[in-house]
């Protein structure tokens, strides 16, 4: 039979040969009775809510024209590095005479989050260049897309 010393010893001698991945061990000396000290242990941080890191989502249009019926004015966008529902998806349409917002909800896609297809009448728009941007708003991510250049003829 071994001594306490020899299986302190024997334990150190295993732990330190680079099982850091064991997580529990069974004892088979049945002289040794169950330590009633807690061990400590390094928590993890908590994955239910991850923090965001901004540097990856990022906001894009990926449509803004006109129709080809001229009777609407569409745009479409997508936000990477975050998959959710229910975050709000703002498109600003802004010329040297005014904004047009139009708002759509976030939906979650295979590896992004979809802001869909949006579709505002013509006559809410005159003629010449806008500049389409898209920001995403949520509780997990913010993200202002770059400029897409749109002619109303």
């Amino acid at each position: 039979m071994l001594s306490t010393a020899m299986r302190a010893a024997a334990f150190v001698l295993i732990t330190g040969a680079g099982l850091a991945g064991l997580t529990s061990c069974a004892l088979l000396d049945s002289e040794l009775a169950p330590s009633a000290t807690p061990i400590p242990t390094t928590s993890s941080p908590s994955l239910d809510a991850p923090e965001p890191v901004e540097d990856t989502v990022d906001a894009v249009v990926t449509v803004a024209s006109i129709d080809v019926d001229g009777q609407h004015v569409s745009a479409s966008g997508y936000v990477s590095g975050v998959v959710e529902d229910g975050g709000a998806c703002r498109f600003t349409f802004t010329s040297d005479v005014g904004e047009v917002v139009v708002e759509s909800t976030g939906i979650s896609d295979v590896s992004a989050t979809s802001c869909g297809l949006i579709s505002e009448p013509s006559t809410s728009f005159v003629r010449g260049t806008w500049s389409v941007t898209l920001t995403y708003l949520s509780q997990t991510a913010n993200s202002v897309s770059e400029p897409v250049a749109l002619e109303i003829p």
